[in-house]
């Protein structure tokens, strides 16, 4: 099973498509550039076998972006598998056609077919609605349905992909008031160090347009994201970024490949059928596949914060807890259970507060504050 990854606003997630088990040497590169000046990333791979599914990068890459003025970028490998360059806005425009390069360290040569890259239009209008969706069970459940609308001209591109992004703070229930570690350690005042967090990540849905058959290239209030209130995610703050890109018809289409592939099997990360092939082949050998596509974008993009929103009911299952001591007392908890966080709460007593209960970070999020977000 390997791992395709695509630039969804401005950040890189991987899903993973199923492969059987003679595909052990497909090399799985993705990525691609858009108009915005700044880091331009590509990531690469190797497909693992569909019983031993994990995301194995290649390193050791020679990675080069070129375009269709001559100009060669050289890509450095910041981290294992992906790999950046620096591009300023002056070699970034709508007309130029860029492909990328891989010599892999076994001296195996890959490359993409020239990608141009479309005019686009800004993004007209991004807001909300509250409605109720049906959930899998068929029941309604409320939410906020976020719109977007844009109006192209003749010139711009007819086919378009929308990336969307989400960010929201949360925070545990309890701070530390007492914890074991051996000793019995009192706080005061209570610590909420551990309280507050933000956690970023990508709708795994694909959302994607033509307006080739519309009489005008454009669209109002096309319906894209939906969050509804199974989880906390409204309840402090919550922000949604939009990526507006703009495409080439071929890159249109390995999207919308990737959107119907995606639907029959339940979401972009999770388990894919089959693999999508794009632009990318093997020059050393061409009976071996690449999968992947290397796409050149115009990109706008749009944030939205949203206050907290209570008074639409929070549903969710917490996997936070308070157990009794129980039997064996302080003793049945070893170094390896350290630190223990309790407190003595009225009415019932002593309680061993579970860590995910302290420690949003549990919850997968980071204590480091965004830069974009308010004071």
């Amino acid at each position: 099973m390997g791992v395709i990854a695509f630039a969804l606003s401005g950040c890189i997630e991987p899903f993973t498509p199923q492969l059987n088990d003679n595909a052990q040497d497909i090399c799985v590169v993705s990525g691609g550039i858009t108009n915005l000046p700044g880091y331009q990333t590509v990531i690469i791979s190797k497909a693992a076998s569909v019983t031993e599914p994990m995301h194995i990068p290649l390193t050791g890459c020679q990675v080069f972006i070129d375009d269709d003025k001559g100009n060669v970028f050289t890509l450095d490998e910041y981290t294992s598998g992906r790999y950046h360059v620096w591009i300023d806005k002056e070699y970034l425009t709508a007309g130029i056609s860029y492909r990328v390069r891989i010599i892999r360290p076994s001296g195996e040569e890959i490359q993409s077919d020239f990608d141009r890259m479309p005019s686009g239009p800004d993004i007209d209008t991004l807001h909300y609605v509250r409605e109720q969706h049906a959930d899998k069970n068929g029941n309604l459940v409320p939410g906020l349905q976020f719109y977007v609308s844009f109006k192209g001209t003749e010139n711009d591109s007819r086919f378009y992909h929308w990336s969307v992004e989400e960010t929201f703070e949360y925070h545990s229930p309890y701070p530390i008031d007492n914890y074991y570690d051996g000793t019995h350690h009192n706080v005061s005042p209570s610590d909420y160090s551990l309280s507050v967090c933000w956690k970023t990540q990508p709708d795994p849905k694909i959302y994607n347009l033509s307006t080739k058959n519309l009489t005008s290239n454009g669209i109002t209030d096309l319906d894209l994201h939906f969050i509804d209130n199974t989880t906390t995610r409204l309840y402090v703050k919550y922000s949604v970024l939009i990526g507006q890109h703009a495409l080439s018809e071929p890159a249109y289409q390995f999207w919308e490949l990737l959107r119907i592939n995606s639907e029959s099997q339940g979401g972009l990360y999770e388990r894919q059928p089959l693999p999508v092939e794009g632009n990318l082949h093997n020059l050393t050998d061409p009976s071996k596949k690449v999968l992947g596509f290397f796409s050149a974008s115009t990109l706008d993009q749009k944030r939205l914060f949203i206050d907290g929103i209570r008074d639409m009911g929070i549903e969710y299952d917490s996997i936070c807890s308070l157990t009794m001591l129980g039997p064996g007392g302080w003793r049945k908890f070893t170094r390896f259970d350290y630190p223990v966080y309790y407190n003595t709460f009225r009415n019932v007593g002593l309680r061993i507060i579970d860590a995910d209960c302290i420690d949003c970070r549990k919850y997968g999020g980071t204590l480091i504050k965004p830069d974009f977000w308010p004071n």
